[in-house]
């Protein structure tokens, strides 16, 4: 009788393995291992080390290289088997008439296709100037105008953000000019802080003696109030700024003015990965051989680029793993990486990464050639 129980036990498991078959529950497929959340973690994570390896490369005046991620797809299975065998009792093994053997797999097969950068692709989305939309959307979505305009801004009304930092580092820089940059930054960022800064963007479509449209162009038009020690600072640094009744108001083309003035330029995300990329701790050894351009003042001393983006953006350099790192990793020997610790320079790469991904969306929709890599268990 008991053993007719236990048969009837092990037919009836048989019996639900063969029913789930290849099936996995769906609790398992979404949040294990393998599950959304992992795939999520697992991508956020590669794009900023990708991001942190360009910006080192171009320290070193080496050439970048990015593969976007076009897509993931997986596939999950499970096998199960059960196989019982029983000896007749009084035979052989009688002390022990029932013996099982269980087989059990699960697999989860990947499938991540890579969209090389590259070609037009890389001129569209790495070189073209950034469109003042995609900065105004940046500033309406909470971001500090004055972080804003030091990333992705290379002039403003005749005044340089650091000139020559939009490419490979210059061999010398000649004065301090930066500062009055970063003071125009600082101030327009107090405004703000307050709500008392008003941005917008002018798109218009100048139009030749003939009347026939050339190409679209836009200007940056802010206006913050009058009667304040700053206010009139920043009025006084902005040339161009005009008096309304109780505010003051500038409007900055891209590119010169009426007055043949630099009005606006952006810098491309190359030229804002070029200039944060002046934050990284070259090793004494790889400065001492020239490894990258090592830039002089006027007195001939090597300059010291903490004092231009030090605020913005540190990236250190050791010898082994750090265990505190936001994000790292290994190139020429050495480990660069973001301090986790270091909360000012990891907004300013979040920044970094939301001006990338906004200017790969404004891209043309045409899809690039897909790197396909199915990845085994």
């Amino acid at each position: 009788m008991k053993g007719s129980k236990l048969f009837a036990s092990v037919t009836c498991t048989l019996l639900a393995l063969s029913v789930t078959g290849c099936h996995v529950p769906a609790r398992y497929a979404m949040r294990g291992a393998g599950g959304r959340t992992s795939y999520n973690n697992t991508i956020q994570q590669t794009s900023n080390e990708q991001m942190l390896l360009n910006l080192v490369r171009l320290r070193y005046c080496d050439t970048p290289f990015f593969l976007d991620v076009g897509g993931v797809t997986t596939q999950f299975s499970q096998k199960g088997k059960i196989s019982p065998s029983w000896a007749f009792p009084g035979g052989l093994n009688s002390d022990n008439p029932i013996k099982l053997g269980t087989d059990y797999e699960w697999q989860n097969n990947p499938t991540i296709q890579y969209s090389p950068v590259q070609g037009s692709s890389f001129a569209k989305q790495l070189m073209q100037p950034m469109n003042l939309r995609t900065l105004q959307r940046i500033i309406y979505s909470g971001w500090n105008i004055g972080r804003v305009f030091k990333v992705a801004v290379q002039n403003i009304d005749n005044i340089p953000n650091a000139r020559g930092t939009a490419g490979p580092a210059p061999s010398i820089v000649m004065d301090n000019e930066h500062e009055r940059f970063d003071e125009v930054a600082k101030l327009l960022g107090e405004f703000q802080r307050k709500g008392q800064l008003l941005l917008g963007v002018h798109q218009y479509t100048p139009k030749q003696d003939d009347d026939s449209p050339t190409s679209c162009c836009q200007s940056v038009q802010m206006t913050f109030p009058t009667g304040t020690e700053e206010a009139d600072r920043l009025a006084s640094l902005l040339e161009g700024t005009k008096t309304g009744r109780d505010n003051y108001y500038i409007n900055l083309p891209v590119g010169f003015t009426q007055e043949q003035q630099i009005g606006i330029l952006p810098r491309s995300i190359l030229g804002c990965m070029y200039y944060l990329s002046l934050g990284i701790d070259v090793p004494e050894q790889d400065i001492q051989c020239n490894a990258v351009m090592n830039t002089v003042d006027k007195d001939g001393k090597l300059f010291d680029w903490k004092c231009v983006v030090g605020d913005l953006m540190h990236v250190y350099s050791s010898t082994k793993y750090p265990s505190n790192a936001f994000a790292a990793v290994r190139y020429r020997d050495y480990w660069f990486y973001i301090s986790n610790y270091d909360v000012n320079s990891k907004r300013t790469f979040a920044l970094l990464m939301q001006l990338y991904n906004l200017q790969s969306g404004d891209m043309d929709k045409t899809p690039p050639p897909l790197l396909t890599i199915p990845i085994g268990v």
